[in-house]
């Protein structure tokens, strides 16, 4: 049976919404507040859509392959000039589908990780350690004005919009913006984040589009 976990948003509705879709469900709608308000008649039509679009869908039970805490290394990382960036976009399904990507890649890969994945706030800090917690690369939210690292996966921070830059030196990084200022419809916006990375990385970007819907 298809599940649409419906969560307030605080750090342990999250972490259970995150867990859900570890264990296989198709989809989330966060709620505007952890009691019953008149605002929850604001999900309608994103509840809606998702109900149709998980009614199509085949779900799966996922079998989890978490690494134990006792097995994890980590390892320093170099300050290195930076020449190639991985960014990722991902909307819905996304979570699953990063945590196994992420998970298995090498700790010291020579390269920072921007993940653009579509969630308001209090699930990307929850997503990032989580993350963190189970994949043997440091993986954690961007912060405004951060400079990028080799061998580090940044996820971007929810209702705000996310670019990068370079400097001459080869220094990169992170502008984090509230989407009060360009009020998009997605916060973190795929396309903002891959203009930028365009821009200041031309063939030196690696750009990865994972699940998910619409126009971003």
């Amino acid at each position: 049976t298809p599940v649409i976990m419906v969560s307030s948003l605080t750090h342990e509705g999250a972490k259970v919404t995150l867990d859900a879709l570890d264990l296989g469900a198709v989809d989330y709608v966060p709620k505007p507040g952890s009691t019953f308000s008149t605002n929850i008649l604001q999900l309608k039509n994103e509840l809606v859509t998702k109900i149709h679009n998980a009614a199509g869908s085949q779900p799966h039970s996922i079998k989890l392959e978490f690494t134990p805490k006792s097995a994890i290394k980590r390892f320093s990382v170099k300050e290195e000039r930076i020449t190639k960036v991985i960014f990722i976009g991902a909307s819905t399904g996304g979570p699953p589908a990063i945590q196994k990507i992420l998970s298995s890649l090498d700790p010291n890969i020579p390269a920072p990780i921007v993940i653009a994945q579509h969630m308001p706030k209090a699930f990307t800090s929850a997503f990032a350690t989580r993350l963190n917690t189970i994949c043997r690369l440091k993986v954690k939210e961007a912060c405004d004005g951060e400079q990028l690292q080799n061998s580090i996966a940044y996820i971007c921070p929810g209702d705000n919009q996310t670019t990068v830059s370079r400097s001459l030196d080869g220094k990169c990084t992170f502008s984090v913006v509230s989407n009060t200022v360009q009020k998009d419809l997605f916060a973190p916006c795929i396309n903002t984040l891959f203009f930028s990375a365009a821009k200041e990385f031309a063939h030196n970007a690696v750009g990865i589009i994972l699940t998910g819907m619409g126009e971003d």
